[in-house]
Order: structure tokens, then C-alpha cells, then sequence
């Protein structure tokens, strides 16, 4: 119970800063210790063998959290960054950096030369490439007939990269393909029936995407997590790139600490638990 608990604590966190502009869902994930088991959860009912009861139970219990927490958290994090902008700003800026260590961690047996910085070069222009993009590069709405349906469908589905990618924020990925407003006003006023061809959309782009990384993390473990770390890198530039200078005040390098110390923590709590369930 009190795993399940846990399980259900993460995904509301995860849910609640997927409406943040910036804010990578994966990265959280990773940073909290469920990325891994996310993907390979989902990928468990793809493939023949056991665990699929185990998985199933996983992802029911974190996507209820995820969900409980979208619905708790998103309001009062989109009222903060309306009310506060920049300092909040810089405290997803921390937050996010504080996704590095626990990048480094999963590499940290691994031998890096000086060509894998490329690596990291590409992930980082991926994600500043990504955040130059025109807002709604395309617009669908519920009453747009057949076709308005499959551009729900193709943007659930380049969505779902953005959610399993750590580092690719999911909002400004909604924010691109002009579906942000729409589906933030559906899910506050809980009309989610327009909203099933988006998630059917999700659903396929969450199961092809994760057999992707399952595969790259297996096979191209160090090249993956380099630039995931680029991707992480390049979510801080595009955050702080939102900066008003008029707006900085004495906060934001405290509020900059505090939310990598933050995560940090939680990264710490995560591995000294860990470390004394290995024990046992």
C-alpha cells in the first residue's frame, strides 16, 4: 500500500507540471525514478511473457495520479506563473536542472570520450529547434468533421513523444500544434468527450514512442542519455530565454536554487530508498 501510495504521489507531481511551458513530464519521471519502469510497463503488454498484471497496476495507479494531479495542481501552477512569471520561471529553471545529476547517475559507469559530446549537441538543438517553432503549426478543433478528428489523432500522437522524451515539454508541444487552449479549457470544464480522438492519439504515440526508448536505452544506453541530458540543457534555455529583465527581482536566484534543490532531494530520498531495499 504504501508503494502504491508513492506511485500515486509521482504521477500527481508529474501530472501537475505538464501544464508548465518548459517543463518536461519524462524529465520529472526520470528525476523521480519511475521513467524506466514507465516504459517498461507500457511495453509489457506488447510483448508475450508475465508482468502484465504488475504493469497493468503500475500504470493504473500512477496514471490516476497523473490525472488527480492535472486536475489539482495545473490550476494553481498556470494562477503562480500568471501572478509571479519570472521568479516561477526560475524555479522550473532549477527544477529542470536538477534533472541533471540524476542523468549523470544512470551514465555514471559509463566511459565518456570527447566525440560524445555531439551527442549532447544534438539534443540540446533538438530542444532550442523545437521551442522556435510558430505556435499552432496546426489547429484542430471537435467540429472540424473527418478531417479536424485525424489532426487530433497526429497531434496526440507527436504529443506523446513530447510526454514519454525527457527534456521536450509537453505544453509547448501542445502550445506548437495550436491545441493547447483547447484542451486545457476541455479538461477544466471536464468536457473530455471531444477530446478521445487526442487520446487515442496518445495512446499509439505513447506505445510506438516507449518501444523506441526501451530499445535506444538497451542498445545505445550512453548516446540515449547524453542527449536526454542535451534535452534537459536545452529546456533551461528555453525557459530562462522567457525572462523579462524589468521583471527580475532579489527571488529568482533563491527561487533558481530552491527548485533544483528540490529535486535533488527527491532524487536523494530516491536512491537511499533504493539502497535499503537492495539491502533487504
Amino acid at each position: 500500500m504504501k508503494e502504491l501510495l508513492f506511485t500515486a504521489l509521482k504521477g500527481a507531481w508529474v501530472g501537475g507540471t505538464l501544464t508548465v511551458p518548459g517543463v518536461s513530464g519524462g524529465s520529472m519521471a526520470m528525476i523521480l525514478g519511475v521513467y524506466e519502469k514507465l516504459i517498461l510497463s507500457v511495453n509489457a503488454f506488447l510483448k508475450k511473457g508475465g508482468g502484465k498484471k504488475g504493469a497493468f497496476k503500475f500504470l493504473c495507479t500512477f496514471g490516476i495520479g497523473a490525472i488527480l494531479g492535472i486536475i489539482a495542481l495545473s490550476g494553481m501552477v498556470v494562477s503562480l506563473m500568471n501572478m509571479f512569471s519570472t521568479p516561477m520561471v526560475f524555479f522550473f529553471a532549477g527544477a529542470v536542472a536538477g534533472g541533471v545529476p540524476v542523468i549523470l547517475y544512470e551514465i555514471k559507469d559509463v566511459k565518456i570520450k570527447i566525440f560524445d559530446v555531439l551527442y549532447l549537441a544534438v539534443g540540446i538543438a533538438i530542444t532550442v529547434g523545437l521551442s522556435m517553432l510558430p505556435e499552432g503549426l496546426f489547429t484542430a478543433s471537435e467540429d472540424a468533421g473527418i478531417g479536424g478528428i485525424l489532426l487530433q489523432v497526429l497531434g496526440g500522437f507527436i504529443t506523446a513523444a513530447a510526454l514519454v522524451l525527457p527534456g521536450i515539454s509537453v505544453s509547448h508541444m501542445l502550445y506548437v500544434l495550436g491545441l493547447y487552449t483547447w484542451i486545457m479549457t476541455s479538461v477544466s470544464s471536464f468536457d473530455v468527450l471531444p477530446l478521445i480522438p487526442f487520446g487515442i492519439g496518445v495512446v499509439m504515440g505513447v506505445v510506438f514512442t516507449s518501444g523506441v526508448m526501451e530499445f535506444l536505452m538497451k542498445k545505445f544506453k550512453k548516446q540515449t542519455y547524453l542527449v536526454i541530458l542535451g534535452f534537459v540543457g536545452g529546456s533551461v534555455v528555453e525557459l530562462l530565454s522567457h525572462i523579462n529583465p524589468g521583471e527580475f527581482s532579489f527571488v529568482c536566484i533563491p527561487l533558481l536554487v530552491a527548485g533544483f534543490a528540490l529535486i535533488f532531494t527527491l532524487f536523494y530520498i530516491e536512491q537511499r530508498k533504493n539502497k535499503v531495499l537492495e539491502q533487504e
